[in-house]
């Protein structure tokens, strides 16, 4: 990935972000919104492991991947569907779906389900696997915070 300079003398902040297209199949009577946090579906192996992704589940898995950066609906009651979803793998975030509790500027940010929290709210019980870096605060019980995604440089 590219780095990009941030000074303002055009007048924009050049905030580099990295897309891929990769396969997903969501169950039925389900929607994966924009923001919430996807993972690698280790389940289809299809072309290889890592090229298919599910919707966030448990809490802060090694296997996060990125954010939804589109939302696809399967309205059907009855069969699952089979189809690609657009991914936000490295970069800056502002989409990003956030749990309840606030996240602090700096803090280093895992998953809880669909949601981001600060790896500093979990319990011994959970194993931390951050992927990405708060940039923005958010305020507790808003999505009104900021992420920068690591590249993971699974995608080129």
């Amino acid at each position: 990935m590219a780095v990009y300079k941030v000074d303002g003398v055009d007048g924009t902040s050049h905030l580099p972000k990295k897309f891929v297209n990769l396969n997903t199949v969501i169950p039925v009577s389900t929607t994966i919104t924009k923001g919430e946090v996807m993972m690698i579906d280790t389940s289809v192996t299809t072309n290889g492991a890592g090229f298919n992704v599910i919707q966030g589940s448990g809490a802060d898995e090694a296997l996060t991947i990125g954010v939804a950066a589109e939302t696809i609906t399967n309205s059907s009651a009855s069969v699952t569907k089979a189809t690609t979803i657009k991914v936000q793998v490295a970069g800056y975030n502002d989409d990003v779906t956030a749990s309840a509790a606030a996240i602090n500027l700096g803090e280093l940010v895992g998953m809880a389900g669909v949601t981001v929290e600060s790896v500093a709210d979990y319990s011994s019980d959970h194993e931390t696997k951050p992927f990405a870096l708060c940039v923005d605060a958010f305020t507790s019980g808003a999505s009104d915070g900021v992420i920068l995604i690591y590249d993971h440089g699974f995608y080129g």
